[in-house]
């Protein structure tokens, strides 16, 4: 494995080269609310069922957020479970197994990362972010973002796009051009583990689209000190 460079984790704030503080993707993604419709039709489901969706979604997190965390332990040489609080015994097996499903396709696909967590900013589009992590997947240099829940969304896909514009722009002339896109989900009922990859076309599609919302963050904040 090559050396992983790893940042300082998610900074609280954003800056140009100049100091100017800018915005990051999920802040400049999040004002489309496009989950909110499946969220409301989970939660009717869940209610069919006789069951509150604040007692599911807090056991549901537990399991998926827990294979997260212990992907990102295993890939910086932690031991898996390290720092993970005392679960009931099935969100724990859930866990252990979604995890081992991420082991297996790390093996076959001989994945090596080479950065995880590294904050970058933009200069030309003026935002920020934080990848989970990018790095040689099957041969080809990826970007890799992990997600805990049950389904991919449009935003999530976004996301990707200006997650690889930061990249190309950052690091892309000295250490490469993203070859492949990969979201990693892990299911929040179950922990389980599938994995979501993506063509350029639709990275390109997801870049048309952040382009547009960052237009729309910048312009929503110009209107809101007009209203005042």
């Amino acid at each position: 494995m090559s050396l992983i460079v790893r940042g300082s984790g998610r900074p609280g704030a954003y800056h140009l080269a100049s100091g100017a503080r800018v915005p990051s993707v999920t802040t400049i993604t999040g004002a489309r609310k496009s989950n909110v419709e499946g969220l409301l039709v989970w939660a009717n489901e869940l209610g069919k069922q006789g069951l509150s969706h604040r007692d599911v979604r807090q056991q549901a997190a537990d399991a998926g957020s827990t294979a997260h965390t212990m992907v990102e332990n295993a890939i910086h040489g932690r031991d898996p479970w390290e720092g993970i609080p005392e679960l009931d015994d099935q969100t724990r097996t859930q866990a252990g197994q979604g995890f081992s499903a991420w082991q297996d396709w790390s093996r076959v696909m001989a994945v090596d990362y080479v950065l995880t967590e590294t904050p970058m900013v933009s200069e030309h589009f003026a935002y920020g972010g934080t990848p989970d992590a990018v790095g040689h997947v099957d041969g080809k240099l990826a970007l890799l973002d992990w997600k805990s829940g049950n389904a991919i969304y449009g935003d999530h896909l976004i996301q990707a796009a200006a997650y690889n514009q930061l990249w190309t722009e950052v690091y892309g002339e000295s250490r490469g051009i993203l070859e492949a896109w990969y979201i990693l989900r892990f299911g929040k009922e179950h922990g389980d583990f599938h994995l979501h990859s993506y063509p350029c076309e639709i990275i390109a599609m997801g870049w048309r689209a952040f382009t547009h919302l960052r237009e729309l963050y910048q312009l929503d904040k110009q209107l809101g000190k007009v209203a005042r």
